[in-house]
Protein backbone atom coordinates (compact mmCIF):
# COMPACT_ATOMS: atom_id res chain seq x y z
CA UNK A 1 0.00 0.00 0.00
CA UNK A 2 1.02 3.01 -1.21
CA UNK A 3 0.19 7.25 0.26
CA UNK A 4 1.07 10.02 -2.09
CA UNK A 5 1.43 13.49 -1.50
CA UNK A 6 1.89 16.49 -3.76
CA UNK A 7 2.53 19.72 -2.69
CA UNK A 8 0.29 22.76 -1.79
CA UNK A 9 -0.13 25.90 -3.08
CA UNK A 10 0.68 28.54 -0.60
CA UNK A 11 -0.21 32.12 -0.65
CA UNK A 12 0.18 33.22 -3.72
CA UNK A 13 0.53 30.03 -5.61
CA UNK A 14 3.88 28.71 -5.13
CA UNK A 15 3.89 25.19 -3.83
CA UNK A 16 5.03 24.05 -0.16
CA UNK A 17 6.81 21.08 -0.27
CA UNK A 18 6.36 18.35 2.17
CA UNK A 19 9.29 16.47 3.35
CA UNK A 20 8.66 12.98 5.22
CA UNK A 21 11.14 12.68 7.57
CA UNK A 22 11.61 9.07 7.36
CA UNK A 23 10.33 8.27 11.10
CA UNK A 24 6.34 8.84 10.10
CA UNK A 25 6.73 12.39 10.88
CA UNK A 26 6.64 15.17 7.92
CA UNK A 27 8.28 18.76 7.60
CA UNK A 28 8.10 22.01 5.35
CA UNK A 29 9.82 25.05 5.38
CA UNK A 30 6.54 27.74 6.45
CA UNK A 31 6.01 30.24 4.09
CA UNK A 32 5.86 34.28 5.46
CA UNK A 33 2.11 34.93 6.32
CA UNK A 34 -0.67 32.52 7.18
CA UNK A 35 -0.91 29.03 5.93
CA UNK A 36 -3.87 26.55 6.13
CA UNK A 37 -2.85 23.12 6.45
CA UNK A 38 -5.11 20.38 4.81
CA UNK A 39 -3.81 16.60 4.32
CA UNK A 40 -5.43 14.49 1.73
CA UNK A 41 -5.22 10.56 1.88
CA UNK A 42 -5.72 8.37 -0.79
CA UNK A 43 -4.70 4.65 -1.58
CA UNK A 44 -2.82 4.24 -4.47
CA UNK A 45 -3.65 0.27 -6.03
CA UNK A 46 -0.47 -1.19 -6.70
CA UNK A 47 -0.14 -2.43 -10.61
CA UNK A 48 -1.91 -5.34 -12.03
CA UNK A 49 1.31 -8.29 -12.61
CA UNK A 50 2.22 -8.84 -15.91
CA UNK A 51 1.14 -12.50 -16.79
CA UNK A 52 4.24 -14.74 -18.14
CA UNK A 53 4.20 -14.99 -21.73
CA UNK A 54 3.44 -18.95 -22.29
CA UNK A 55 5.27 -21.12 -24.94
CA UNK A 56 3.52 -21.53 -28.05
CA UNK A 57 1.64 -24.49 -28.47
CA UNK A 58 2.93 -27.10 -31.04
CA UNK A 59 5.82 -29.15 -32.01
CA UNK A 60 9.57 -26.62 -31.82
CA UNK A 61 10.52 -25.42 -35.08
CA UNK A 62 14.29 -26.32 -34.71
CA UNK A 63 15.70 -30.18 -35.56
CA UNK A 64 18.46 -29.48 -32.76
CA UNK A 65 15.90 -28.61 -29.50
CA UNK A 66 14.78 -31.78 -28.14
CA UNK A 67 11.51 -31.74 -26.60
CA UNK A 68 12.30 -32.53 -23.35
CA UNK A 69 15.31 -30.04 -23.12
CA UNK A 70 14.97 -27.73 -20.01
CA UNK A 71 15.08 -25.14 -22.43
CA UNK A 72 12.24 -26.19 -24.80
CA UNK A 73 9.81 -24.23 -23.47
CA UNK A 74 11.77 -20.76 -24.00
CA UNK A 75 12.78 -21.49 -27.37
CA UNK A 76 9.45 -22.66 -28.20
CA UNK A 77 8.08 -18.80 -26.75
CA UNK A 78 10.91 -17.13 -28.11
CA UNK A 79 10.48 -18.28 -31.97
CA UNK A 80 6.59 -17.91 -31.62
CA UNK A 81 7.07 -14.67 -30.40
CA UNK A 82 9.51 -13.93 -33.13
CA UNK A 83 12.32 -12.99 -30.81
CA UNK A 84 14.66 -16.29 -31.95
CA UNK A 85 14.69 -17.42 -35.40
CA UNK A 86 17.52 -20.01 -35.33
CA UNK A 87 19.90 -20.28 -38.58
CA UNK A 88 16.84 -20.37 -40.97
CA UNK A 89 18.02 -23.96 -41.69
CA UNK A 90 15.80 -25.74 -39.20
CA UNK A 91 19.04 -25.29 -36.47
CA UNK A 92 18.44 -23.05 -33.54
CA UNK A 93 22.14 -23.28 -32.75
CA UNK A 94 21.23 -24.81 -28.93
CA UNK A 95 24.83 -25.73 -28.34
CA UNK A 96 27.07 -22.69 -29.97
CA UNK A 97 27.97 -19.86 -28.40
CA UNK A 98 26.40 -16.80 -28.61
CA UNK A 99 27.73 -13.43 -29.97
CA UNK A 100 26.84 -9.81 -28.69
CA UNK A 101 25.17 -8.99 -31.96
CA UNK A 102 22.40 -11.76 -31.81
CA UNK A 103 21.89 -11.07 -27.92
CA UNK A 104 21.48 -7.21 -29.40
CA UNK A 105 19.02 -8.26 -31.99
CA UNK A 106 16.90 -10.37 -29.45
CA UNK A 107 16.80 -7.89 -27.18
CA UNK A 108 15.70 -5.40 -29.91
CA UNK A 109 13.29 -7.61 -30.97
CA UNK A 110 12.01 -8.38 -27.27
CA UNK A 111 11.87 -4.53 -26.28
CA UNK A 112 9.83 -3.75 -29.64
CA UNK A 113 6.89 -6.59 -28.39
CA UNK A 114 6.93 -5.66 -25.21
CA UNK A 115 8.34 -3.07 -23.56
CA UNK A 116 7.31 0.06 -26.46
CA UNK A 117 5.29 -1.61 -29.10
Amino acid sequence: MWWTKSPSPARGGRPVEVTGNGDGTWSFTQPGGNVTVSLTFREVPEPEPEPEPQPEPGPLPFLDVPEGAWYAGAVRWAAGAGIAGGYGNGLFGSNDFIIRAQVAVMLMRFCQQYIDP
